[in-house]
């Protein structure tokens, strides 16, 4: 049986970054269809998955964004984080973190005891983690639509992590943005290895991800010379971006309309700059 979240969540989904990338995405052609390519792929012996999400109207290659998931798994959250930066013209390789059950299915958490045990065995394996984004950075590489030259990563919660780790794998990345995601380091050497910019988007008011560890943060880029930089909005909790996060009404964790809209302002201008748009000739964010 699938593992998926109570459907009164997947029926209050609303998406969030849609509202703030709906100006670069009306510069889309009237024919543009966004399409949605499941990719499986391997990894230890283990099947993975990832949703290739791209506009088919553009020309390709492009630059592509890989997306991490929350820790629920890839779920309907992660999916329209995907298609907003589609229709922006990005090519988004959303990628599974979790694999399959025994019967095949895709394991998404139901509830929050599940996310918690699921996201744990990557949290304190994180060469695992490493390496099974690694995984999904070179089969992202692969797609024909790709360029593989431009590629950034984006992740949210515990995805947010997992793209953090990635640059500090040293994957060829031209950007990471981490949504309110954990930034411990376990690798004293990880910041070293980060490649391109890292922008990280971070709730003052969350008390799963503590100043003492953003600071941490700061201090490693800082001492490795790595581009970075930090957003802190105020007042906002952890998981502020994700609408559905009110659901279970886990302490310290909220929706937060105004730290989401603050947050969205940022996510289209950082890619646009790291990857140098989504298209050749196609106009950029403040460009007439």
């Amino acid at each position: 049986m699938r593992h998926r979240r109570p459907l009164r969540s997947r029926l209050t989904s609303l998406l969030v970054l849609l509202a703030g990338l709906g100006a670069a995405a009306a510069t889309t052609p009237a024919t543009a269809e966004i399409v949605s390519e499941r990719v499986n792929y391997m990894y230890g012996g283990d099947p993975y998955y990832a949703w290739l999400v791209h506009d088919d109207s553009l020309p390709t290659p492009r630059p592509a964004v890989i997306l991490f998931h929350e820790w629920w798994g890839l779920e309907d959250f992660a999916l329209e984080q995907a298609r907003a930066l589609a229709e922006a013209g990005y090519v988004v390789f959303c990628a599974d973190m979790y694999g399959m059950d025994e019967s095949g299915e895709n394991i998404v958490a139901e509830t929050p005891q599940e996310a918690q045990r699921l996201s744990g065995r990557l949290y304190r394996d994180r060469v695992w983690m490493r390496q099974l984004a690694t995984s999904a950075y070179v089969n992202a590489a692969q797609q024909p639509q790709v360029d593989p030259s431009r590629i950034a990563t984006i992740g949210f919660g515990f995805g947010g992590t997992v793209a953090v780790e990635l640059a500090r794998s040293g994957a060829r990345l031209q950007g990471t943005i981490c949504f309110h995601g954990g930034l411990h380091n376990p690798s004293p050497d990880g910041a070293e290895r980060v490649r391109g910019e890292v922008l990280v988007l971070q709730g003052t008011e969350d008390p799963m991800v503590p100043d003492a560890e953003i600071d941490a943060f700061e201090q490693e880029m800082d001492a490795a010379g790595k581009p970075f930089q930090v957003i802190r909005i105020s007042g906002a909790e952890h998981a502020f971006s994700n609408r559905r996060s009110d659901f279970w009404e886990i302490p310290g964790a909220s929706f937060d309309q105004r730290a989401a809209e603050i947050s969205q302002g940022h996510v289209l201008d950082f890619f646009d700059r790291t990857l140098g748009g989504p298209t050749q000739g196609k106009p950029r964010i403040g460009d007439t």
